[in-house]
């Protein structure tokens, strides 16, 4: 499902009808009566709005967790219905709260959306909501990726991602929506065009809030600006569902067997050893939809950060023994001129390499994915065992990646494992002094097997020929 309205005044009058005990919970919560509810904060429109949703779409016992709920009349109203979970700071932003509440109708977490806070817990939530939140949020791209990547973390397949957000424009000025980058970042990575917005918003339908409730209930937190020099508020309804993946079931029992580990005081690096023309492999995950992809030989987990940073259902499950002495591999490394861009992205490359020492290679490459957390499975163990126990466990990957050994020890064993996979990988031009071995392993393969091979660069992908 998904959805990108602006609310009408036609659908408050039918809410607010059809509500009148979420009403009554509203006015005994902030002191004052809502009966003039044409009259009346916008927050009331995007509370009925949420509440029509959650009572249509999410059934009882459901996870829920709001953004920024401060003292949450949504979740104290389905207390009964849902598990909830408030997720703010309590900093007063937006004009919002600054007390903690105190509560048992829902659980509080006192931390902001996109620090992917470990107290959270990965695919739990069947809704992550926010009403009135997202437009106060004007950060770098970076920042507002890391909150659409966290929301997604928390949500199960087939969970909804669901936003009520204030929008207005000044009278005097053409619309847009760029002093509102989180709310245009969202809706632009949900698939919506944000100019659909400005094309409808003076819709005879859509309910703005009157002159009078804004003088009333905004125009003192609006340094007392009159509404003409900012325009009247409306509510922009934005809905997405996560995707279902298949075999998600089967997933579960894998992360179950392969957990990942607490990695959140360990610091992450992005190391990079450079596997040039990865893009055939990027455009056959978006081309064919690939949702799970197996990596055999993950070292730090570059290049697992690459394809989780580049897609947002993919989901990778990287096979490595993580055995090996990390530590002097990378001073090794860092001794010759040619690897010094894998490290370009590491500011304190001592302090990088002193941290693998300390930690180990499993937890050091596991901590550079975390926040990947909910897409990325550390299968610890060696080949071709792990691949046995992949398959027992009903794994069917859509895509298998070698970077271990250049022998490609494994290339024939999944080929029997999991027959329908594409198979790639990196290293085609390794090893002059050796012959290519990487090269010599592939041609062979797909000789005696029937396929042909496309490279670019280093990268390499077979097909069926």
């Amino acid at each position: 499902m998904k959805e990108y309205t602006l609310t009408t005044q036609t659908e408050l009058i039918t809410w607010y009808q059809e509500n009148p005990d979420f009403v009554a919970l509203r006015e005994k919560m902030q002191g004052y009566s809502e009966q003039d509810f044409m009259n009346s904060n916008l927050k009331l429109l995007q509370d009925l709005c949420m509440c029509d949703f959650i009572k249509k779409h999410i059934p009882p016992g459901a996870k829920v967790l709001e953004i920024g709920g401060a003292y949450s009349r949504i979740l104290s109203f389905f207390k009964d219905k849902i598990e909830g979970w408030n997720l703010d700071k309590f900093e007063g932003i937006g004009n919002g709260p600054k007390e903690i509440v105190s509560t048992q109708d829902y659980k509080v977490i006192p931390a902001y959306i996109g620090t992917f806070d470990p107290r959270l817990p990965d695919g739990y939530f069947d809704l992550v909501f926010s009403i009135s939140v997202l437009e106060h949020i004007n950060e770098d791209d970076r920042l507002l990726k890391n909150i659409v990547d966290d929301i997604d973390r928390l949500l199960k397949p087939g969970g909804y991602s669901v936003h009520c957000i204030d929008c207005r424009f000044p009278t005097n000025k053409p619309a847009n929506l760029d002093n509102r980058r989180m709310a245009k970042y969202i809706i632009q990575q949900y698939g919506f065009d944000p100019q659909y917005v400005i094309d409808n918003h003076q819709n005879q339908d859509v309910f703005h809030m009157s002159g009078k409730a804004y003088d009333k209930f905004w125009k003192k937190s609006c340094q007392n600006r009159p509404y003409q020099l900012d325009g009247l508020p409306f509510n922009i309804f934005l809905v997405n569902q996560k995707k279902h993946i298949e075999g998600y079931e089967k997933l579960n029992r894998v992360r179950q067997k392969y957990a990942f580990p607490n990695v959140y005081k360990v610091d992450s690096y992005c190391f990079e050893l450079f596997g040039t023309g990865r893009e055939i492999i990027f455009d056959k995950i978006r081309k064919q939809n690939i949702n799970l992809m197996l990596e055999i030989g993950c070292f730090l987990c570059g290049s697992s950060l690459q394809w989780l940073e580049k897609t947002q259902n993919l989901t990778v499950i990287g096979v490595d023994s993580w055995d090996d002495d990390f530590a002097s591999i990378l001073e090794y490394y860092n001794a010759k001129p040619a690897f010094k861009g894998c490290f370009r992205k590491i500011k304190d490359i001592q302090g990088f390499i002193q941290s693998v020492r300390q930690h180990g290679p499993y937890i050091s490459a596991v901590a550079n994915v975390k926040k990947y957390r909910d897409r990325f499975i550390p299968a610890k163990g060696h080949s071709p065992q792990v691949l046995y126990e992949l398959h027992d466990l009903g794994v069917k990957p859509e895509l298998i990646y070698f970077d271990s050994n250049k022998t490609l020890d494994n290339i024939n064993v999944c080929w029997q494992l999991f027959p329908d996979a594409i198979l790639c990988g990196d290293d085609w031009n390794w090893g002059a002094n050796q012959g290519f071995p990487v090269q010599h392993k592939v041609n062979d393969f797909c000789q005696r097997n029937g396929f042909s091979v496309t490279v670019k660069q280093a990268t390499w992908i077979l097909s069926r020929s």
